[in-house]
């Protein structure tokens, strides 16, 4: 399409198409993607596919693979959620986002077909994620790519991208989150992200809690699946680390990581496991350009460091594990000097517990609401910050000419959603940004 104009045009009303699909709400359930998948030909069947679940650090070790993958030679597809500024970030090949026109050529194209189901099936909806999911594997598909890397959304058990049957499962780690859908308990935690372990299919496990192990070695002995934990089988050793890297060694290969913090560790730990075992036989993995991968790793919003003078650091912990790993890289890499505050957070989080784990080394709180419908108003957060100097700021941009000539560093977390608006004032990106209200329904 050589027109922006209606390149722009068939983009918005793709968004729209999705923001309406908002509407039908979270349904967990693999019914209506087997539906759809049916629809468009079943094509995921036809690819490889690395299927990662976990509480926290999907995202970082998908990356570490997608990387790895790419230098090595391999076309590869990565699908993540959620986004921080454009909705086409979610659908990559070799780290470069789907295109508008392509994104909203699949959108229509399934917006077709959900209409054709509802022929026969007159009360059929699929949601949100279950249509994004749905495009990524057409994308894929076309794209003829050799690898794809696949993150879960919430769970495993019922996610939509549980439709696969992949090469190879990943269950990074098992924490509280989601407790409202998941269960409150780690075993029932780990028995949804477990549901991800196919017959005869290895998963590599990292660390995690006893309870929640024993659940996936359970899961993993029913399927006859291998189960590699990295506790047991990868040595690491942490050698130094600074705001925007890391060295370490692993098996006792030295790599130097793209990504910084403690807990980027265990989860180039499990990419590595899961490199070594797809590539054992083939041998088709050079290590040279697995540490080429791990080293230009590229994950925006994750211990990011975005201003130097002052410091200002932007991750998107959004739950209470995250938060606290957030509060202890910040003091093994920047020390005991506290932090400005900017927080921002979703209706949904246990914000109480972030909050009393961030406002520790608060010097001072900004408080932001994220923007999307979902966000917690600031003014809910107030009482958690009782104390410490605590000011409400409308946006990203209202709070930092505020900061002229400060040297006190600043730490923004709470929220992806915010984390996006950050990136967005910061460089680039506000007009597809702006147009992320239209997926709020």
């Amino acid at each position: 399409m050589n027109n922006p104009f209606l390149e722009d045009q068939f983009y918005r009303q793709a968004l729209k198409f999705l923001g309406q699909a908002r509407t039908v709400g979270m349904k967990l359930g693999l019914q209506n993607i087997i539906e759809l998948a049916r629809e468009m030909g079943n094509v995921h069947e036809k690819m490889n596919f690395i299927h990662i679940a976990g509480t926290n650090g999907k995202g970082s070790t998908a990356a570490f693979i997608a990387s790895a993958l790419k230098r090595s030679g391999f076309k590869t597809g990565l699908y993540t959620s959620p986004h921080l500024v454009t909705i086409r970030e979610r659908i990559q090949i070799n780290g470069h986002p789907i295109s508008k026109e392509q994104f909203s050529h699949w959108v229509l194209e399934i917006q077709e077909k959900i209409e054709r189901i509802k022929q026969r099936k007159k009360d059929f909806a699929c949601t949100f994620f279950e249509i994004i999911t749905m495009v990524a594997i057409l994308e894929f598909f076309r794209c003829k790519v050799d690898w794809v890397v696949w993150e879960t959304g919430l769970g495993g058990r019922l996610d939509a991208t549980n439709i696969v049957n992949p090469r190879l499962s990943i269950i990074t780690n098992i924490d509280y989150d989601h407790t409202q859908f998941l269960g409150d308990t780690l075993e029932s935690i780990a028995e949804e992200k477990a549901g991800i372990i196919k017959e005869g299919v290895p998963v590599i496990v990292g660390k995690m809690p006893k309870e929640a192990l024993a659940v996936i070695k359970k899961r993993a002995l029913e399927k006859g699946a291998e189960l590699i934990d990295i506790c047991q089988s990868v040595e690491i050793k942490p050698l130094k680390m600074d705001y925007e890297r890391q060295w370490v060694e692993i098996a006792n290969i030295p790599f130097c990581l793209g990504l910084t913090g403690i807990h980027q560790l265990d989860n180039a730990a499990c990419a590595f496991a899961a490199l070594r075992l797809l590539f054992a036989e083939e041998n088709s993995m050079d290590i040279k350009r697995m540490q080429e991968g791990f080293r230009t790793v590229c994950w925006p919003g994750r211990f990011q460091v975005i201003r130097k003078a002052p410091l200002c650091i932007i991750d998107g912990a959004h739950n209470v594990a995250a938060t606290k790993q957030l509060v202890a890289n910040w003091e093994q890499i920047v020390g005991d000097e506290p932090y400005h505050l900017v927080f921002g957070v979703l209706q949904d989080k246990n914000f109480p517990m972030m909050a009393e784990i961030l406002k520790r080394k608060a010097s001072m709180v900004t408080l932001i609401k994220p923007p999307t419908s979902r966000g917690l108003e600031p003014k809910e957060l107030l009482p958690f910050f009782g104390g410490i100097k605590t000011q409400i700021c409308p946006s990203w941009a209202d709070f930092m000419p505020s900061m002229d000539g400060s040297l006190r560093p600043i730490l923004a977390t709470g929220s992806l959603y915010l984390i996006g608006q950050i990136l967005v004032e910061e460089y680039e990106g506000k007009e597809e940004f702006k147009w992320n209200e239209l997926l709020d329904g």
